[in-house]
């Protein structure tokens, strides 16, 4: 049922090698593939994993992603029971950045795979003159519940042109940006509950933010300026927001590893 071939360093050959080989066991329905060297641009692993139609969970994160978006469209059109996947990056690896030609195919995969219900992709390296390109083609996977987007750093905050894309996720309930961006007065949350006004579970953190100005202004008497009782006031709303919403505001937790949805 689960299979866990990660951190093997097996290469593309090696991964066919593997898949051709358990051919006969269609009933295959988790497989964790991640940190292998496979250059998906060269394409195959779509056709080696056709023979698992059963296939739910597919992990392919710290793999070479660049030139990746007509193989990764393959995957998502052919894996017809596929409800989570991981194309997570890693930020020291030179092959694992997502080019801006890799957007609109990964798009129309994701569109194309309907019962997605889990997408993560952390550390997406994404040139910032990309990242609408991105946000873009991550709109397009309907049928998504949960995104976890850590460790990307954009350095200018979350602009209000990277978040619209989002909002067509009319199934999102839980986002997680953690270690995403610098959040400066918590204004950029309010803008993102109200485009996707189906998330009631958010987890974020950035690096120039104190986060014991999310707490209650009661456990926390050393407010000392008015700006940081302003940004907590923002963050208030923010949490209330989540709550209506029978939701929670994820900070405490944020610089934590989240814990594992799925596990081989």
């Amino acid at each position: 049922r689960s299979l866990y071939c990660g951190r093997n360093g097996l290469g593309a050959e090696g991964i066919m090698a593997v898949l051709n080989a358990l051919r006969g066991s269609q009933g295959i329905e988790e497989l964790d593939l991640d940190d292998n060297g496979i250059p998906l641009a060269t394409g195959g692993l779509a056709e080696g994993l056709s023979c698992f139609p059963f296939l739910t969970h597919l992990s392919l994160a710290k793999n070479g992603f660049s030139g990746c978006g007509p193989e990764i469209q393959k995957i998502l059109m052919s894996c017809r029971a596929l409800r989570y996947l991981d194309l997570s990056g890693d930020l020291e690896g030179s092959d694992s950045i997502f080019e801006g030609s890799d957007m609109q195919p990964i798009g129309a995969g994701l569109a194309a795979c309907t019962t997605l219900t889990r997408l993560d992709i952390n550390e997406m390296d994404v040139s910032p003159h990309d990242i609408n390109l991105a946000t873009e083609a991550i709109s397009r996977a309907s049928s998504i519940e949960t995104l976890v987007w850590r460790s990307y750093f954009l350095e200018t905050g979350l602009e209000p042109e990277e978040v619209e894309g989002l909002g067509s996720l009319t199934r999102l309930k839980m986002l997680d940006l953690t270690e995403n961006f610098a959040i400066d007065t918590g204004s950029e949350l309010l803008h993102l509950l109200s485009v996707c006004s189906t998330i009631s579970h958010l987890r974020c953190s950035g690096p120039e933010f104190d986060f014991t100005l999310c707490s209650d202004e009661s456990s926390n008497p050393d407010f000392v300026s008015e700006d940081e009782s302003w940004k907590s006031k923002v963050l208030a709303q923010v949490r209330g927001i989540l709550r209506s919403r029978g939701g929670e505001f994820d900070l405490d937790r944020a610089k934590t590893e989240p814990p594992r949805l799925w596990r081989l």
